[in-house]
């Protein structure tokens, strides 16, 4: 199946049809929403969507704010299951291309990206998750799961070229079609922790 066949059954097609400007819906079961939301897919419509020992909660009646989309992320994948775990697992060269009425913004980006990207086809309604690559229950927050209440996604990406309106990258792990919402300058001199500790994950990792 094709990146605009698999978006395009879930009323979002691979090409500009996702509007720069959105309203960021809550995610509700289908049997609860009459009218899917127009930001695409989302994976609590989806009964598969979710693991055993996961439990989701109702997300709030009205949402807070909104988001406009600068532009769209282009990947080889097209299925959640063959997405790298991480942005460092995968060298392949992803395109980010940008709406044209942000070009402008685009002045000395070839310097730094740091791009920020909306999960669109991810749960939003998971606030205990049974990651697939550790299979222990943990909170939310507590993960970088796609899932999770405001599905925003970050990535240090190295750019390999810039033609016109479109950055050629390596370093993303997000599926073909994820709409974009930031560009951001990597500092290493602030952003850069190496002493950063997620404490679950190096107990995992240490030996007994």
């Amino acid at each position: 199946m094709t990146a605009a066949a698999a978006l395009g059954r879930h009323g979002v097609t691979a090409d500009s049809s996702l509007p720069m400007s959105a309203t960021i819906e809550p995610a509700t079961p289908a049997s609860h929403n009459p009218v899917l939301p127009s930001l695409g897919f989302l994976m609590a419509d989806d009964p598969s969507g979710i693991r055993e020992d996961e439990v989701a909660i109702d997300l709030p009646g009205q949402f807070d704010a909104g988001v406009y989309f600068i532009g769209r992320i282009r990947t080889p994948w097209v299925r959640r299951e063959d997405c790298p775990k991480n942005p460092r697992e995968s060298d392949a060269l992803c395109l980010i291309e940008i709406d044209s009425r942000y070009a402008q913004a685009l002045a000395g980006v070839e310097t730094c990206s740091h791009p920020l990207y909306w999960m669109d086809r991810a749960r939003r309604d998971l606030v205990l998750q049974v990651p697939r690559h550790y299979g222990e229950r943990r909170g939310t927050f507590a993960l970088r799961s796609p899932a999770r209440p405001n599905p925003i996604a970050a990535s240090v990406v190295t750019l390999r070229a810039i033609e016109g309106r479109v950055l050629s990258v390596v370093g993303l792990d997000c599926l073909d079609g994820t709409p974009l919402i930031d560009i951001k300058p990597y500092f290493a001199s602030t952003d850069s922790v190496p002493d950063a500790v997620v404490g679950w994950h190096a107990r995992r990792r240490s030996p007994v």
